[in-house]
């Protein structure tokens, strides 16, 4: 089951360029839930905005928007440092490959090592289906990093 949560905005200053991705990303979401037979109805995300995807075993994952960024991110759960520490080798492995539509062309940990975070390019909502997959991508990746550390069965 995946759940689509919208918390309370937070008032950005909206450009031109920022007003027509938010345009995009919107469509986009509305595309994703016809597909699931659910409707986002009269609800849309704006600048500063967070969208949260909550799966069945694996953490939420978060879409947000803020200053013209898009980012995905979700928390990555540790026992602790040591067993982090000794699962380095694995989590670098799998963070080596590329996801579709990442800036960067890789995912990167955050927060010490805490949160999985991939800086989306803007061209994903360009085509409906770029997001749903790099969501996917996103997904797998993200239940393949806590594998590495025991704490999530892979999917």
């Amino acid at each position: 089951m995946t759940r689509m949560l919208i918390p309370t905005q937070v008032k950005q200053a909206t450009t031109g360029n920022t007003a027509l991705l938010i345009h995009r990303i919107n469509q986009v979401l509305k595309d994703i839930l016809k597909g699931t037979g659910k409707t986002l109805g009269n609800l849309s995300v704006e600048a500063g905005s967070k969208v949260v995807f909550e799966f069945h075993n694996v953490p939420p994952i978060t879409l947000s928007l803020n200053e013209g960024h898009i980012w995905l991110q979700t928390p990555l759960i540790w026992r602790d440092e040591l067993h982090f520490a000794k699962s380095a080798g694995a989590l670098l492995e799998v963070l080596q490959y590329p996801l579709p539509w990442v800036v960067t062309d890789q995912p990167v940990l955050g927060l010490r090592g805490r949160e999985l975070r991939a800086l989306v390019d803007e061209s994903c909502f360009v085509i409906d289906t770029r997001f749903g997959e790099l969501l996917d991508a996103f997904y797998l990746r993200s239940c393949r990093l806590q594998q590495c550390v025991g704490e999530y069965s892979r999917p």
